[in-house]
Parts: C-alpha cells; sequence; structure tokens
C-alpha cells in the first residue's frame, strides 16, 4: 500500500467528513511464497533470537513483531543506528522507523525509540530493564 498520512478531514458543520483517504496499492509484486515466509522468519528471529537484552523489550508484547537493526559507520564518528519493525508479524498493521545519528548501533539506540512508539500505539510500555553489551538502556 502507498504510504500516506491523512485518514479523513471532519467537516466543519455536522458530522460528517469532506475528504476520506482511500488506500491505493503501490507496487504489486508477485514472490516466492517459501522465500517470503524465510525473510519474515528471519525479521521475527532478529526481534526475538538475536539477542537476549534485546528480545526482552518485546516479549512483553501480546502482538509479535518482526523488524530489523542496522549501523552505518563512518570514520571518526559514532555509528548512526537504526532500527525498523512491522507489526503484528502475521498481518501488519503499523510500522515504525527510526534512525539516531551518531546515536550509536541501532540496538543501542533507535530500538527504544521505537519500542516506545510501539507502546504507546499498543498500551504495552517497555517494561524490560535490560541492558545490551555496551550497558545502554
Amino acid at each position: 500500500m502507498r504510504p500516506h498520512l491523512l485518514k479523513s478531514i471532519s467537516s466543519h458543520a455536522g458530522d460528517g467528513t469532506v475528504i476520506d483517504y482511500k488506500p491505493e496499492p503501490g507496487v504489486v509484486t508477485e514472490e516466492d511464497q517459501v522465500s517470503v515466509d524465510l525473510v519474515h522468519s528471519g525479521l521475527e528471529g532478529v526481534i526475538y533470537e538475536e539477542s537476549a537484552a534485546q528480545a526482552s523489550h518485546f516479549t512483553n508484547m501480546q502482538e509479535l513483531v518482526a523488524g530489523k537493526t542496522g549501523t552505518a559507520e563512518r570514520a571518526g564518528r559514532e555509528p548512526t543506528g537504526w532500527f525498523v519493525v512491522y507489526v503484528p508479524a502475521d498481518n501488519p498493521q503499523y510500522a515504525v522507523a527510526c534512525c539516531v545519528e551518531q546515536g550509536g548501533y541501532g540496538s543501542e539506540s533507535a530500538m527504544y525509540v521505537v519500542r516506545d512508539i510501539m507502546g504507546a500505539i499498543y498500551g504495552e510500555p517497555d517494561t524490560s530493564e535490560e541492558v545490551d553489551s555496551s550497558g545502554v538502556r
């Protein structure tokens, strides 16, 4: 689906709406289901199997999360980290991404931002006190 920010505009007079967003498909591709399932499995593994500390921030959510962490490094600077998730993993309704420039690795910085956003969406705040190997929380 094409990304969008607007769902509707309420009428100034009355209870109706002036504009209602109608979702439209973006690019339609056909992929081998075995390959798609392998990627989905890997993205769930990033969340729940990459590290116990990282997994602890998502195991208290009722919905299954899938995602990917990443880092860009440049000589003489702190790494830039990002973290992207989609939820629920088996029927995505939300996608959240965060990039923290020179904030450290994705699991040390951007992951916490994404987790807090998911907590706000689902009313399930991050209760984990676990930290990664760098000691960051």
